[in-house]
């Protein structure tokens, strides 16, 4: 049988197209290898060793032994490329060479691209000298060398980085993979030190923070250790944070340690606190680096809630007694008066019980507290806005907040920020009782108008806020929530931000005292609370018999009615990005050019958005400022 027979060929490494500036090996993987001659296509694997960081390329042809080409195996030759997009330097280097190759398919030409340099983590004047080149390859060139200086800056720190990007080709050529190199400068200075001498943390980021401190390149010590602790400024131990101190041990191969400081986060901070964390006493020959670091905990915490206002009246009428109460809280009962306690979600107030009825209890639950953020900037006396997000159905305000990421735009922006929480339904589902369209489906007598109202009013009893710059942002349920509160306390809120909710469909049902500025966002691929109306009827328990909602533009034409806008004109294209996950430009603006102080009204309509878009990194900043910009008269 032919395919008993054994043939051989040979295949060659021919030679490097590069000097390599140390030792480096390119070999087979396996030197030799035996098929049949009914395997089809042998592949063979090249391993490159050492010198890693820089691209280099191999020839390789086959020969023929006792197989001959054309009757045994089809000859192949060809070039292998080592490319890299990575790059390792030490500090002291000097330079980092970067390595641009042309390809082979076409290099009989003059060819040029352009190259810079871009910082990241490494700063171009301090770690590196930065560089803008056009680089030329004569004919048959195909490799390029572009010394980038390395600044030693005599600084104990953690590895930076910057990038090198090649870019505009010219003579037909075109840029291939991969355009874009990261260099990775590795400190070298001696001693033991903080990586930072700021720290800075939310008392609502982390309930820790974490300080890193660097060896350096005197490894060859061996063991080292240093003690660090924490000390005061205008942070008290016990009372802001945990005091801390210990001793930090470097084996004679580690670089790095950490230690964390806990941030006491319960109690009701205000404004910016700081303290200190010192490195001292390094054995082992060590010296000392960045020795002193400042711990910033910005912001300040405060739990709040509506006024206790949920006292319940009984009054007697025709034999039955009425129960009646006030403020935001639902009703329970009890047989005991220890409880437990049943919450009666479908309890309207007022609410008749038939007398006598033997050792029953009933109470009204307290409002909700929720945590308000102070921002660093918030000085006692000069009033700042209040922002309110309101979650979506099936989820909570920290989800909310995960979601949109405001609490930074509240620090950035200065403003009050909460994102509380609605009641629990039958379904064990947050929600929040707006609009008869979302999202009451178990008929719960909660009154969420009152609710807000009570967090709003609480807020201005503690706190300097501004009257006229009260903002609602709402996802979903919470939109249609925002909407109610636009309807039933205008005088309250200035502006509302909904992001896939709705306003009632009966404009009966609304009748806000003045103005309030709108901004509705919408994507057309909502498949839940639809963009051009409808009712919910994808979820199991959204009743088969839901009220109906408008459309995105119906919604907004309700508004300008109410508002008195006119003049309703829409962008010929896009001019936002507000989703992530769709390429360029996605949303185009519509609003109504005419409207009294105070009584904006704008779509912002994301093509292809759906109902939980994958929110852009701009989003957020872009509601903020639209709302920032529209306050009351």
């Amino acid at each position: 049988m032919k395919n008993a027979i054994r043939y051989t060929f040979v295949t060659a490494l021919i030679g490097l197209s590069v000097r390599l500036q140390a030792a480096s090996t390119i070999q087979f993987a396996q030197p030799n290898c035996s098929v049949s001659d009914a395997a089809g296509p042998v592949t063979f694997n090249i391993q490159r060793q050492n010198d890693i960081n820089t691209p280099v390329s191999v020839d390789f042809a086959t020969a023929d032994g006792t197989a001959i080409n054309g009757v045994n195996y089809t000859a192949v030759a060809g070039t292998l490329a080592f490319d890299t997009n990575s790059y390792s330097v030490a500090e002291d280097a000097g330079v980092a060479l970067i390595g641009v190759r042309r390809g082979s398919n076409d290099s009989n030409s003059t060819v040029t691209v352009d190259l810079v340099t871009i910082d990241a983590t490494a700063i171009s004047g301090q770690d590196y000298t930065g560089t803008t080149n056009t680089l030329t390859f004569s004919p048959g060139e195909r490799l390029k060398r572009v010394a980038v200086p390395i600044l030693n800056d005599g600084v104990k720190e953690i590895s930076e980085t910057f990038r090198v990007r090649i870019s505009s080709p010219t003579g037909g050529a075109v840029l291939g993979a991969p355009t874009t190199a990261t260099v990775h400068v590795r400190d070298n200075d001696p001693g033991v030190g903080f990586e930072l001498g700021l720290y800075t943390n939310s008392w609502d980021q982390a309930d820790r923070i974490t300080v890193t401190v660097l060896r350096g390149n005197d490894a060859a010590l061996g063991r080292i250790t240093v003690d660090y602790a924490t000390s005061d400024l205008t942070a008290k131990a016990g009372e802001d944070y945990q005091a801390v101190s210990g001793t930090l041990t470097f084996e004679e191969n580690e670089t790095v340690k950490s230690l964390s400081v806990p941030i006491l986060r319960g109690r009701a901070a205000a404004g910016t606190k700081r303290f200190r964390v010192t490195l001292s006493n390094p054995t082992g020959g060590a010296a000392l680096g960045v020795s002193l670091t400042v711990v910033v905990i910005e912001g300040a915490l405060v739990m709040l809630a509506p006024p206790d206002e949920t006292a319940l009246a009984i009054r007697r009428e025709w034999g039955v007694n009425i129960l009646s109460w006030t403020g935001g809280g639902q009703l329970q009962r009890a047989d005991q008066v220890m409880g437990p306690w049943q919450t009666l979600l479908t309890a309207t107030n007022p609410y008749a019980v038939q007398s006598p009825v033997p050792m029953t209890y009933y109470r009204v639950t307290r409002p909700r507290p929720v945590t308000l953020y102070v921002p660093s900037g918030y000085d006692g006396q000069t009033p700042m806005p209040l922002v309110i997000l309101l979650h979506g159905y099936t989820v909570n305000g920290a989800w909310q907040e995960a979601y949109m990421k405001l609490r930074p735009l509240a620090e950035a922006r200065g403003f009050f920020y909460c994102y509380p929480d609605g009641t629990i339904d039958r379904w064990n589902c947050p929600f929040w009782n707006a609009t008869d369209a979302c999202c009451n489906f178990g008929g719960a007598a909660v009154d969420d108008v009152g609710y807000l109202r009570g967090l709003i009013e609480e807020a201005g009893r503690q706190f300097v806020v501004d009257r006229k710059r009260i903002y609602l942002i709402g996802h979903s349920n919470g939109g249609f929530m925002a909407y109610r509160m636009a309807c039933e306390s205008a005088d309250l809120i200035a502006g509302i931000a909904s992001l896939a909710g709705m306003t009632f469909l009966d404009v009966g049902r609304c009748a806000p005292s003045e103005p309030v500025s709108i901004l509705h966002i919408h994507g057309t691929a909502d498949t839940i609370v639809f963009y051009t109306g409808g009712a919910l009827t994808t979820v199991n328990q959204f009743p088969a018999n839901a009220p109906a909602f408008p459309g995105a533009l119906e919604a907004i034409r309700i508004w300008a009615e109410y508002n008195r806008a006119t003049g309703l004109a829409s962008d010929a294209a896009p001019s936002l990005d507000l989703s992530k996950t769709i390429a360029g430009l996605d949303t185009v603006i519509t609003r109504y050019t005419n409207h009294p102080p105070g009584g904006a009204v704008e779509l912002w309509t994301l093509n292809g958005g759906g109902h939980e878009p994958t929110l852009s990194a701009e989003f957020s900043t872009l509601v903020i400022d639209w709302l920032l910009a529209h306050p009351k008269p």
